[in-house]
């Protein structure tokens, strides 16, 4: 991929992630525990515009970042437990409760292991 694909690509994959990040600070379920929640994102963005020239990073780690990042920033505005999401897929696979938290716990994973290996 060359490097102006992959220089838009960075900022397309910020602008969303900036634009949900604003957008679910408006009027969250619950205040602090969006703050929690999108703590992450708000320390791993600065570092990795300050990093992308001397550490970057493949475009799918971006993308996983991205999605991850997304998936916090939902989890935030709702809270893991009321997210519309996860009360589909309760409904869909008839599971016992929302289940939303596990897809945050396998991004965390991927992302971990795609980081890897990228070095």
């Amino acid at each position: 991929m060359s490097t102006g694909r992959t220089g838009t690509l960075k900022v397309v994959l910020l602008s969303v992630v900036v634009l949900a990040l604003v957008a679910s600070g408006l009027r969250p379920y619950d205040r602090l525990t969006w703050f929690l929640e999108v703590l992450p994102v708000l320390i791993a963005a600065p570092l990795l515009i300050a990093t992308h020239r001397s550490f970057p990073l493949t475009p799918l780690v971006y993308w996983l970042i991205a999605v991850h990042s997304l998936i916090l920033i939902l989890g935030g505005h709702y809270t893991y437990a009321r997210v519309p999401l996860g009360f589909w897929i309760q409904d869909w696979f008839d599971f016992t409760r929302n289940h939303y938290d596990r897809l945050g716990h396998l991004m965390q994973a991927s992302a971990r292991r795609s980081s890897r290996a990228s070095c």
